[in-house]
C-alpha cells in the first residue's frame, strides 16, 4: 500500500520566509512612525498640561504673571518664574559646555528639514527636567504687554498681552530628529494663559504647520493626532 506524505519543501519554506521578510521590511518604517508619532502626542500633551498648571500657580501666588515679571531684563529672569514650580533635573541657563547640554547645540531643522538654527546656543535660558524633556525660555516683555493678535483684534487673548515663549523639546537633547514640529514645539506666555502655537484662529491656520512647522503645536493638540 502506498502512503502519501505531506510537508513542506525546503525551498517553499525558504519561500514563505523570504515573503514574509519582505512585508516586514515594507510595513515595520511605517508601524514605528506611527508609533513614535503617537508617543510624541502624548509628550506634547504632558508638556502643555505641566506648563498649564505651573502658570496658574503662578498667578495664584502673584495675582497675575506680569506682577513676578515686572523688572524682568533677561531670558534667565523669565525662566526664574516658571524653575521653582518645574521638577528640574538641570539648569542650563543661556550657556552651557556639550557635557551639560540642556538642548542638542547642534542646527534644528523647520519641518520640511531646512536648517533653522542653533536652539542649544542662541541666548535663551534652558532646563533640562527629571521626565527628560528640555525647555527654553524667551522674555518678550516683561510687562506682559506685547500685542500678539492679527490686525490689533482687542478680543483676542494675544492682545497687549503677551510676555514671552518657551519651546520644548519633547525627548531631550540626545534624541532626534530635532525638528520643528516633530519633536520640538513651541509655547505662547501672555498675562491669560500658556497658549501652544497655533491654538487659536489668530495664529493658525492663518501661520504655517506644512512647511516651517513653528505652529503645529496647536494644530497637534486640537486633533489629538499628528496628521502630517
Amino acid at each position: 500500500k502506498n502512503t502519501i506524505k505531506l510537508g513542506f519543501t525546503l525551498a517553499a519554506i525558504l519561500i514563505t520566509l523570504a515573503i514574509i521578510a519582505v512585508i516586514a521590511v515594507i510595513t515595520l518604517p511605517s508601524l514605528v512612525s506611527k508609533t513614535n508619532k503617537a508617543e510624541n502626542v502624548v509628550a506634547l500633551k504632558k508638556a502643555y498640561a505641566t506648563l498649564s498648571q505651573v502658570f496658574y500657580r503662578i498667578t495664584a501666588d502673584n495675582g497675575g504673571i506680569q506682577n513676578i515679571l515686572n523688572g524682568a531684563t533677561t531670558n534667565e529672569d523669565f525662566a526664574n518664574v516658571f524653575i521653582p514650580k518645574l521638577n528640574v533635573a538641570k539648569n542650563c541657563g543661556t550657556f552651557a559646555s556639550k557635557s551639560t547640554l540642556c538642548f542638542a547645540n547642534e542646527m534644528h531643522t523647520l519641518l520640511n528639514g531646512n536648517n533653522w538654527q542653533n536652539l542649544g546656543n542662541d541666548g535663551a535660558s534652558t532646563i533640562l527636567t527629571s521626565d527628560g524633556m528640555s525647555y527654553r525660555f524667551g522674555l518678550s516683555d516683561a510687562n506682559c504687554a506685547q500685542d500678539w493678535s492679527l490686525a490689533g483684534n482687542a478680543s483676542s487673548p494675544f492682545y497687549n498681552s503677551g510676555c514671552g515663549f518657551i519651546g520644548v523639546d519633547i525627548n531631550g537633547p540626545n534624541k532626534g530628529p530635532a525638528r520643528m514640529g516633530r519633536d520640538i514645539f513651541f509655547f505662547m506666555v501672555t498675562k491669560k494663559g500658556v497658549y501652544p502655537e497655533g491654538a487659536l484662529p489668530d495664529k493658525w491656520p492663518a501661520d504655517d504647520c506644512s512647511t516651517n512647522g513653528w505652529n503645529c503645536a496647536g494644530k497637534v493638540l486640537f486633533e489629538g493626532a499628528i496628521n502630517y
